[in-house]
């Protein structure tokens, strides 16, 4: 390390509770053990980017995922029962298909849009 390299500059800044834990949170997620090594790293890296991609919406998804299940579940246990599927059965179990297919697409690229503004990323 060069004379004009040494690291005998102290900076002291002011933080906020929940701006402190956001900090930490953000040397956490990249794997900084020191608070000093991610600073120096968000200084010197033009295409360090950190954020939190939103999965708050994944709640709601997976009680639909487990409703249409349910159901799929009710009309593969009367197939069964009576040993034979009406075309009305078919048709209501592709219906089902369909609607959570199109749920998990919807909310797939939801979070694939938000990610895009809210990614993780330490690209040295």
């Amino acid at each position: 390390m060069k004379s004009d390299e040494l690291r005998n500059n102290r900076v002291i800044v002011r933080l906020s509770i929940s701006e402190l834990k956001k900090l930490n949170e953000k040397q956490k997620i990249l794997g900084f053990i020191t608070l000093s090594a991610y600073i120096r790293e968000l200084i010197n890296n033009k295409n360090l980017v950190v954020n939190k991609v939103d999965f708050s919406g994944a709640e709601k998804l997976i009680y639909e995922i487990n409703k249409i299940g349910t159901n799929i579940n009710q009309i593969a246990h009367i197939a069964n029962i009576e040993k034979n599927i009406t075309i009305d059965i078919l048709n209501h179990l592709a219906k089902e298909y369909k609607e959570l297919k199109k749920l998990v697409l919807k909310n797939i690229k939801i979070i694939v849009k938000g990610s895009d503004k809210n990614c993780i990323s330490k690209n040295n």
